[in-house]
């Protein structure tokens, strides 16, 4: 059985919804699909390591402990990060 998990302040989205949210955040992909500012192309979204995110890496957006944005990659070691950030419950 699958468990589902909300939160607040977490948003998902499927694969075909990606430029469309990234766009409700001011976000657009480059020509090398690569996830940068709509208004100044040539600023790359990092992530919480400090690199480009990569349309085929984006995994999901969260509000930061600083009231910031937070782009989260599709990895393993991001996703792990995203659990211990929202407080994942397993009995959930």
């Amino acid at each position: 059985m699958t468990k589902k998990v909300f939160k607040k302040g977490v948003i998902t989205f499927d694969e075909n919804s990606k430029e469309d949210m990234l766009l409700c955040f001011d976000k657009v992909l480059d020509k090398d699909g690569y996830i940068v500012e709509k208004n100044d192309p040539s600023v790359k979204i990092l992530d919480q390591q400090g690199k480009p995110i990569h349309r085929s890496e984006f995994g999901g957006i969260m509000k930061g402990k600083d009231g910031g944005l937070v782009f989260i990659k599709n990895d393993i070691g991001s996703l792990m990060d995203l659990l211990d950030a929202v407080g994942f419950d397993e009995d959930a």
